[in-house]
Parts: structure tokens; sequence; C-alpha cells
């Protein structure tokens, strides 16, 4: 369901809000005017010395079970490199070096029925310093086949394309 479809009431003045295009709803009663923007994800391809790329299993819906790679939503005031950072220390245990923006693509995440649209920005990083273990929003970890990889679907067509982007021009 797109967010235009679910946020029907002003939330400073609770009045209804009218739909003024794809992405912008206002209210006739206050003049509050909200933008639908997307949010900013990070996500962080991890080669190992082998030339594996590490993988996760999703720990949690939406998309449980299911293969992704780790990273997460980028925080308000907070830069891609310092979410990468923080999220690989919440999901892997490990400190990263970031290194530089691989693909970026729009897609939707599926939120309590909402379909939320995101900013995927895809990045490289090593591994500086750490044990890896999956923590936080990840059940395990695999470092994989390049060629594997590529056979291996995940639970999003954005996370897919980078993976495929990055392993075509090594």
């Amino acid at each position: 369901m797109n967010p235009s479809e679910v946020y029907k009431f002003c939330p400073r003045c609770t009045a209804p809000l009218e739909i003024k295009g794809s992405n912008f709803l206002s209210c006739a009663q206050c003049k509050n005017h909200i933008f639908i923007n997307a949010s900013a994800a990070v996500g962080l391809i991890i080669e190992n010395d082998k030339g594996e790329i590490l993988l996760a299993i999703r720990a949690h819906d939406p998309y449980k079970g299911q293969w992704d790679i780790p990273g997460g939503f980028i925080m308000p005031y907070e830069t891609i490199e310092e979410a990468a950072i923080r999220e690989a220390e919440e999901e892997l245990g490990v400190k990263i070096n970031p290194g530089n923006i691989l693909y970026n693509s729009h897609s939707t995440y599926l939120y309590q029925e909402i379909d939320v649209p995101i900013l995927d920005i895809f990045i490289s990083a090593t591994i500086e310093s750490g044990d890896l273990k999956a923590n936080d929003d990840v059940t395990e970890l695999h470092f994989v086949p390049k060629k594997q990889v590529l056979e291996t679907k995940t639970w999003s067509q954005s996370v897919d394309n980078a993976l495929r982007k990055y392993i075509d021009a090594r």
C-alpha cells in the first residue's frame, strides 16, 4: 500500500489530508504539508581475501529467513559511512573500513503493510577488526563464492542488482 493511501489525517490538527501529488499531502485546515520522501538505506558488499561475498540470512520480518547483505536504514543526521560502520557493528560485531559507493537504486520496503519508498546506497567495505558473528537483524552469515552469489536470490531486486553489478565489474 502506498503511504499516501495510509496517511489520512494531519498529525498537527487531525483534519483530513488531501493528496496533492504522488508524494505530497496537504491539510486544508492548518496548511501543514507532508512530503512522502524516500528513506535512505546502506548496503555493505564485503569481499574476503578468497574473493567471496558476505551474505546474511534475515532474522526478522519483513523477509525473515531470506538472503540479504549487511546494512540498514541511515539514521537522521548520520552519514553513509557512519551508518555503514554502525550497521556492521550491530549486525556483524566487527569494525569496518567503508569503501566507495558502488551503486544506488530506488526500491520499496514493506513495513506494517506500507510500501515505504527507499533509496538504497550500496558501498564496498573491508573488515578491519573483530570476530564476525551474526547479531541483531541477521541469524546467519556466510561468505559465498561469486558464482553462487549470482545464483542466489535475495529478498530485494535492488540488492540482487547491486551484487550483480559489483561482481560483473570485477
